[in-house]
């Protein structure tokens, strides 16, 4: 199995314990709170996992970084952080931390979207735009947005794993594709227009005039 999948599926058994704790304690938003925080600790401080892995820190000094790693969390997620550590797998953090929230979000039926647009988009469009999404999947939006100048105009939006773009630039590559495609069929088209429907043109005489000439 490759090690992408693999983790990916470890990080899920994760999340789904959490998930099912955290139902049964009525701790579910304190829970997805404290593992987004130690998941940005985790993404922010590459080094720490360097530290965690290296033969030379022992397991004293890997448990006191671990717990101020999570310092300020609820008991259940410091217990998951000394877990992980010691099974070398804290790198997971993030990805369990995504997968809770992704979880979370389909449970009490919402959904997370994001709109990529050329400039900052006014607090009425995000509205009407969170609106829409809503109509279109039946689910509660949490609504995201982000700048990107290359887009140039228009929007993207991404929310349940799709992707609707409907942006300039999206659209300028479509138009020049087709152009592309349509090269050698529009060279033949113009080649036949010269050349009266593939009939031979006839070449100019010295005097500009038709090219057929008359035997003496």
């Amino acid at each position: 199995m490759p090690a992408r999948i693999e983790a990916g599926a470890i990080a899920r058994v994760y999340a789904q314990a959490l998930l099912e704790i955290g139902r049964e304690r009525g701790t579910l938003e304190e829970f997805e709170r404290d593992l987004s925080a130690l998941a940005e600790i985790v993404r922010s401080l590459p080094e720490l996992q360097r530290f965690l892995r290296s033969p030379l820190v022992g397991a004293a000094a890997r448990k006191e970084i671990c717990l101020k790693a999570a310092s300020g969390a609820r008991e259940e997620i410091r217990n998951l952080a000394l877990l992980l550590v010691e099974k070398d797998r804290f790198s997971l953090v993030p990805e369990i931390a995504g997968r809770f929230s992704a979880a979370l979000r389909e449970m009490e039926g919402r959904v997370e979207a994001t709109v990529v647009s050329a400039r900052e988009l006014p607090e009425e469009s995000r509205l009407r735009l969170a609106a829409a999404i809503e109509r279109r999947f039946g689910w509660k939006v949490e609504l995201r947005t982000k700048v990107d100048p290359e887009i140039v105009g228009g929007i993207v939006v991404e929310t349940a794993g799709r992707v609707f773009d409907d942006s300039l630039r999206s659209r300028l590559a479509a138009i020049r594709r087709v152009m592309m495609e349509a090269k050698p069929r529009a060279w033949v088209f113009a080649n036949e227009t010269e050349t009266g429907s593939g009939t031979p043109s006839r070449s100019s005489g010295p005097d500009g005039r038709g090219g057929e000439t008359s035997s003496s």
